[in-house]
């Protein structure tokens, strides 16, 4: 189509039909966090969703192609901890609207840690020390499935509340 419009001289039909094809690639564009397909998909719908808030997100991942862990519990954990971040600074205004995500997840250690800011007050579980929530009978279970995921593979998970800012961070070495 193009060499008959460039044989006709419709220089300017070109430049539409160049500027629709660079639209095109522009919207089917898919961002490449990392080098694990598993955990790159699920990254881009988390930067999907947070963008559709005006969440800005600082993200610093590091994870190879082959984890050391089970990609499905490891990309649940991962959903789950950026979800509740998301739900938790929502609705904030716009400067308040920021979460940090760093994962690193190598063949020597795991890191997954998240920061938000937080406006309340969190209670936390005496048993297991993560956040409680008020929510109900179905809520938590995000929580329980990040503490699940780290004792399954030994590792460690924390969090605390700090100068405004909610943290979670689970660590675990190979």
């Amino acid at each position: 189509m193009i060499r008959l419009l460039l044989n006709q001289g419709e220089y300017e039909e070109i430049g539409k039909i160049m500027a629709h094809i660079n639209e095109v690639m522009d919207e089917n564009k898919v961002v490449k966090y990392c080098r694990s397909l598993i955990v790159n998909t699920i990254l881009c719908e988390m930067m999907e969703r947070a963008d559709a808030f005006g969440i800005d997100v600082h993200l610093d991942v590091l994870v190879d192609e082959k984890t050391p862990v089970n990609d499905y519990e490891f990309t649940a954990v991962i959903a789950n901890l950026f979800e509740n971040a998301i739900i938790c600074v929502k609705d904030f205004e716009e400067k308040h609207r920021y979460i940090e995500v760093k994962i690193h997840c190598i063949k020597e250690h795991l890191l997954i840690q998240m920061k938000n800011e937080y406006q309340g007050e969190i209670h936390f579980d005496s048993i297991t020390g993560l956040p409680k929530s008020g929510k109900g009978g179905n809520h938590g279970l995000g929580m329980q499935s990040a503490q699940a995921f780290s004792d399954k593979i030994g590792g460690a998970i924390d969090c605390f509340l700090e100068d405004g800012f909610f943290w979670i961070i689970l660590f675990a070495k190979f």
